[in-house]
Formats: structure tokens, C-alpha cells, sequence
């Protein structure tokens, strides 16, 4: 098995000044490339539940439209499964873009995502 992607996401409070604008982009460089994304592994660290998205984008700075998105839950519990665009080839410029949003301001955020070639990625057993 070959880890494409394994990254943190940190932040706390919101991006904006509310709620509503809250919501954190995060934008991350594959850790291996010339491979076919095959699974996902996402999981709160802190056990803050928390708003969360994930999709493989070419470059940064654009957000994908979020219909499109792997998943787009409300949980700290872990979220499995396969990517949700088969075929995907990882090259240099792919971005695995996250987006995370937590309830409350002075929240937390402490997610980790492991993106894997496997069709199916198991929790990770040491630090990205």
C-alpha cells in the first residue's frame, strides 16, 4: 500500500467572522505520485465533531464545486471509502482539498486525512 496523501488540518475558530463564513480550505501536496487514488481514511483527532470535505483538485486556490465533494459530513467519528473520482492518476500538481468547519468558535480543528492506492485504507499507526 502507498500513502498518496496523509496530512493534518489545523485551525482554530472559524475562517470568518461567523458561522455561516466559518468554513476552512486547505490545500495538500501529494506525498507520492504516478499512482491511482483508491480510498480515504478521515478522522477528528481531538474527538471535535466537525464539519468536513474532501476531493482530489488539479493546482490550488479554487475550490471544487461541492456537489462533487467525497463526503461532506458533520462527525468526529473515522469516514472511510473509496474515492469518489475512480481513475484519478496522481501526478505533481493534484491537491487533495479539504474543507473543515467546527460548531463553535473557539472550537478546535485537528483532522487527519490519509489518501491511499488501496481499494480499501486503513487507519494510520504513526504520525503523518
Amino acid at each position: 500500500m502507498t500513502n498518496l496523501f496523509d496530512f493534518t488540518v489545523q485551525h482554530v475558530g472559524w475562517a470568518g467572522a461567523n458561522f455561516a463564513a466559518g468554513g476552512w480550505e486547505d490545500w495538500h501536496a501529494p506525498t507520492a505520485t504516478g499512482l491511482i487514488a483508491g480510498s480515504y481514511w478521515a478522522q477528528s483527532q481531538n474527538g471535535v465533531a466537525l464539519d468536513q470535505a474532501l476531493q482530489l483538485v488539479e493546482g490550488d486556490g479554487t475550490p471544487p464545486n461541492s456537489s462533487s465533494y467525497w463526503f461532506n459530513v458533520h462527525t468526529a467519528a473515522a469516514i472511510t471509502g473509496p474515492t469518489g473520482q475512480p481513475g484519478y492518476l496522481i501526478t505533481p500538481s493534484t491537491r487533495a482539498y479539504t474543507y473543515t468547519r467546527v460548531p463553535h468558535s473557539n472550537d478546535a480543528i485537528l483532522w487527519r486525512a490519509v489518501i491511499s492506492d488501496q481499494g480499501t485504507t486503513p487507519p494510520p499507526s504513526s504520525p503523518p
